[in-house]
């Protein structure tokens, strides 16, 4: 039995799961040994046809830090996700994937590296893959404004230090109705509304040390071996684009800015709808459609509300995806 102190919880540990009887009990270990004292572990079970609820609740009978959900519906990962960031109440989160693997100094130094920068809204650490591919990718510092910080997420092929795991000073972040119950084919697409509140809620700082490992396992969410139809993800990201568009119009003043971070959201769709079996240009045609115009200042990258480097790599992304629709074979265009 825990005896932690939970007078004040500093940190709270949200687990979104779903079918995850083979390895929960991990997560769960890897979360109750953290070194940071008080922490806060809330676990939100979507609908499941195994045995991870009984693992969940057997855990927390243990250990009074842990409190355990259940839907009796199927929820999605954006509403489980939802669901547990509605229900922090400590001065800090993090979102721990529940086939992922952290350091038990994680919290610790985390939370830290957010106390010694009392700007920042968010710290994320260097992140090893493992399984079906491994490198690491180098934490990244966010510190330029709110619209440079939206560009360099979108302009780049791997989004840059992992801001998903990251862990968030909570009274900065403002998830909206960003996140909703969904499940299907690319759901986890939803995920760029999350990433979209954590680059608006304020600069991060990058922790430069490995504390958080992601598992690339076969059969999850975000590597299912299966692609999705073109037109399943059309629509999850016509969706997404609408969600989004007022999201950031209420946040993005400059309209050259704005159009841009449009604009780069719309080649982020438009790349992510390539890797869809049955891709085509007619399939293309209507969300490509829903750019704006590029504002002048992509013919001049230096400008007062983009910074150069961050202009020349939506350029860059621009050319990659235009080369990718350039090269679709001719029998599968209409």
């Amino acid at each position: 039995m825990a005896t932690q102190n939970m007078a004040d919880p500093e940190v709270t540990i949200c687990i979104p799961t779903y079918e995850a009887e083979a390895f929960i009990a991990r997560t769960l270990g890897f979360a109750t040994g953290q070194t940071l004292p008080n922490i806060r572990i809330l676990i939100s079970v979507d609908q499941s046809s195994d045995s991870t609820a009984a693992i969940c609740h057997s855990i927390a009978a243990t250990d009074p830090r842990i409190e355990v959900f259940e839907h009796s519906t199927r929820v999605g990962w954006a509403g489980n996700v939802a669901g547990l960031i509605r229900r922090v109440q400590t001065p800090y989160f993090f979102i721990y994937f529940h086939d992922d693997f952290v350091s038990p100094h994680y919290c610790k130094r985390m939370v830290q590296a957010l106390k010694a920068t009392s700007n920042t809204a968010s710290a994320n650490c260097s992140l090893d893959l493992i399984g079906r591919a491994q490198k690491r990718i180098p934490a990244h510092r966010y510190d330029l404004d709110p619209a440079n910080r939206m560009l360099t997420m979108l302009a780049n092929h791997q989004v840059p230090g992992a801001p998903l795991r990251s862990m968030i000073r909570t009274e900065a972040l403002d998830i909206a109705n960003l996140l909703r119950p969904g499940i299907g084919p690319g759901e986890m697409f939803q995920a760029y509304g999350l990433h979209t509140a954590i680059m608006l809620a304020g600069p991060a700082i990058g922790v430069d040390e490995p504390l958080y490992t992601r598992w690339m396992r076969d059969n999850a969410l975000t590597t299912s071996a299966e692609k999705p139809d073109c037109r399943d993800l059309r629509k999850v990201w016509v969706t997404n684009l609408d969600r989004l568009w007022p999201y950031l119009e209420a946040r993005i003043a400059d309209p050259q800015a704005l159009a841009l971070i449009k604009h780069s959201f719309v080649l982020r769709a438009v790349w992510q709808i390539l890797n869809a079996k049955d891709v085509s240009r007619a399939c293309l045609q209507d969300i490509w459609h829903q750019r704006p115009m590029l504002p002048e200042l992509l013919d001049t990258p230096s400008t007062d509300c983009v910074s150069a480097t961050v202009s020349q790599d939506v350029l860059a992304f621009r050319a990659q995806v235009s080369d990718r629709l350039d090269h679709l074979p001719k029998a599968r265009v209409s």
